[in-house]
């Protein structure tokens, strides 16, 4: 197993044939309006299908820490 970052991204990059990163901004007046709960739950939610989506494809998954931290303490534990 790669110990490095770099080292798992070039062995990603090969594996699924991608160079693929996909960026998580994810702003709460964008979100899906069936997504349930509150703003931080609805990010939460929303990242995370994002990330499931996006697996086989992606190599890298960036967020956005401005985006979380517009949601205060809750919003940096969701990053986290």
């Amino acid at each position: 197993m790669a110990d490095h970052f770099a080292d798992r991204l070039f062995e990603a990059v090969r594996r699924k044939n991608s160079r693929l990163c996909v960026g998580l901004d994810p702003r709460v007046d964008l979100l899906p309006p069936d997504l349930p709960g509150e703003a931080v739950e609805r990010v939460e939610r929303f990242c995370l299908q994002t990330c499931a989506a996006v697996e086989p494809y992606a190599v890298a998954v960036k967020p956005q820490a401005a985006y979380f931290e517009l949601l205060g303490p809750a919003g940096m534990a969701c990053l986290e």
